[in-house]
């Protein structure tokens, strides 16, 4: 009698999906969201094997999916407090997102230009730097005897969840800031905001700063893309619109560049890439750290941090609008002609 097994979970000895060897991918066409998705979820891909092509097609995916769902108060605020409560965060009273960098009281900036460069090379002068640590005791020193009983019956800390709590701690903290400071927004985030959406889309834009600033780690977009996620989903600091992304995008890659790149490329240049004047590019950066409370990591925690947001928040995210937004999901998420 044949039988058949509707789950492969069923099969106890059927070993869990492993990578084996690619070739990274060269362009964004290579990539599946599908698939990318699926290895995320599974730790088939994480901070250490991810390829810079796979960060900005993912960013690119998650700020239309963010900008989608902070179009519906009621949905955001739904898979908001799900996020919230998996963190073990409660909110103490209703939140109200601030519409203080939605504001189109701003004079219309240029057009994001488009020029052509010549093939150049960046100096990276990076340098790891090893501290030699020297231990002192006293070989004399008696230890007392603790029995064996003791230690089997005392359970011992998982040091990654110590570590999310602790995170959960601090994300909190900043929520209650960030709901203080809505009494008095600050109107120098209106340096994000275009009246005019550019011609590029999301994509594009990313594809030329990954163009003309090919030197931009992996951790930079990886921790962009993750500042974004908590900026608008965990802390509902700010609003994304089509408006005001680009220039944000601008802020967090310019500011992480030079937080954890150790290479060189004058502000006049990047201001070709991405098509702002030099004085704006300043204010965005500067504005940019203020936005994050100059708090642009959490120093010990980003391992635990990442691989929570890559197989949990970001998979959820999408589950989430897939059931939620099935027609944008599929034809602006899914869609692999980007």
């Amino acid at each position: 009698m044949t039988t058949f097994v509707k789950d492969v979970t069923d099969i106890p000895s059927l070993k869990p999906p492993q990578e084996t060897f690619v070739d990274e991918p060269r362009s964004i066409e290579e990539i599946s969201f599908d698939d990318l998705i699926f290895d995320i979820s599974n730790k088939l891909k994480n901070i250490s094997n991810l390829h810079v092509w796979h960060l900005i097609y993912l960013m690119n995916k998650v700020c239309l999916m963010i900008i989608k769902l902070q179009e519906d108060k009621e949905l955001f605020k739904k898979f908001r407090l799900i996020q919230l409560e998996k963190l073990a965060i409660k909110l103490e009273e209703e939140e109200i997102i601030s519409d203080s960098i939605d504001s189109n009281d701003e004079l219309e900036f240029k057009p994001l230009k488009l020029t052509k460069f010549n093939d150049a090379s960046f100096e990276n002068i990076n340098e790891d730097e090893v501290d030699e640590i020297e231990e002192e005791g006293d070989e004399n020193l008696e230890t007392p005897y603790i029995p064996i009983e003791t230690l089997t019956s005392t359970p011992i800390p998982d040091p990654h969840l110590a570590n999310l709590d602790e995170y959960s701690k601090k994300l909190q903290n900043e929520i209650k800031l960030v709901n203080k400071q809505r009494i008095t927004p600050s109107k120098n985030f209106k340096i994000f905001n275009l009246v005019k959406i550019p011609s590029l889309s999301i994509l594009q834009f990313l594809i030329r700063i990954k163009t003309y600033s090919p030197n931009i780690s992996t951790m930079v977009y990886l921790q962009s893309i993750y500042l974004l996620f908590k900026l608008t989903i965990l802390t509902n600091s700010i609003r994304l619109n089509l408006n005001n992304i680009y220039r944000i995008i601008v802020g967090s890659l310019r500011s992480l560049t030079k937080l954890f790149d150790d290479i060189y490329q004058k502000q006049k240049i990047f201001t070709n890439v991405v098509g702002v004047p030099l004085k704006d590019l300043f204010k965005i950066e500067i504005n940019f750290l203020y936005l994050v409370n100059f708090n642009l990591f959490f120093s010990g925690l980003n391992n635990e941090i990442f691989d929570n947001f890559l197989q949990c928040q970001i998979p959820e995210l999408c589950e989430f609008m897939k059931c939620e937004f099935g027609e944008f999901y599929e034809n602006e998420i899914r869609n692999d002609s980007k």
